[in-house]
């Protein structure tokens, strides 16, 4: 991880803390430990090195963090990077969707064209709409899970 530093591009005031993880067809498989080789990753996987963002480490116990993925159309067909967000409890959708875009360094042009969905691990899926307020029991039902993230993902088309 420390041989990496050097290649990847880290924010002056951004955590500088580096995360390696695994995708496959747009979704996120793996997440790497300093400890965990890499070297043993299917051929089949990308990985990715990151910055960790100074908001998901100083993530509230009030607060998850979910991942995001990409989709288009239909929300089994998945591109792209996936990543994870900050949602804060009982935060309008439209403050995360601002906290996305400045994460995805999106204009707001091509940012207006994106939908959100919240996925549940059940296949539920829940247009997410400006103005609203999700609270976190809402969007978390394996509170006792190990990946409280796991429960529901942000999908975006």
């Amino acid at each position: 991880m420390e041989a990496l530093l050097p290649k990847v591009k880290l924010n002056p005031n951004g955590s500088q803390r580096l995360k390696t993880f695994a995708v496959f067809n747009g979704k996120l498989i793996k997440e790497y430990g300093l400890a965990d080789p890499i070297s043993s990753t299917h051929d089949s996987f990308s990985l990715y090195v990151e910055e960790i963002p100074t908001e998901e480490i100083e993530a509230q116990e009030d607060e998850l963090i979910l991942n995001c993925f990409h989709y288009t159309g239909d929300v089994s067909r998945l591109h792209g990077i996936p990543f994870k967000i900050v949602v804060k409890e009982n935060e309008e959708i439209r403050d995360t969707k601002t906290r996305i875009r400045a994460r995805l360094g999106m204009s707001e042009k091509d940012f207006a064209k994106v939908k959100f969905v919240l996925c549940h691990q059940s296949g539920k899926v829940t247009p997410l709409e400006d103005g609203k307020r999700y609270p976190l029991f809402i969007l978390t039902k394996l509170k006792g899970d190990t990946l409280q993230m796991r429960a529901a993902s942000i999908l975006f088309a």
